[in-house]
């Protein structure tokens, strides 16, 4: 089961980023923002921000999800799915 969801919003020279931690639909946490550079450098600085604010789950709880906005989201989206993550990529007109 997912306990750590990790909401993004994609932009062209960089993206924001939510934390939420769960437990079936319930938080159990304080929300976490940030926001980085929509590139492989700021890709790891995300993960990095990630791991610091996921304390008490495995990186098999996570669960990465985004609108789709065409070439802005397409980067991370293969990067994270190259690095084993569990990644869902909405449609981004709905």
């Amino acid at each position: 089961m997912k306990k750590l969801f990790i909401g993004i919003d994609f932009a062209k020279e960089k993206f924001d980023a939510s934390i939420i931690s769960a437990c079936g639909l319930k938080e159990t946490d304080v929300r976490q923002y940030g926001t980085f550079g929509n590139d492989k450098n700021g890709f790891r600085q995300f993960i990095k921000w990630v791991k610091i604010n996921s304390v008490g789950t495995s990186e098999t709880e996570w669960l990465f999800c985004g609108g789709d906005t065409g070439s802005c989201s397409i980067a991370m989206s293969k990067w994270l799915y190259g690095k084993g993550f569990s990644i869902w990529i909405e449609n981004a007109c709905m």
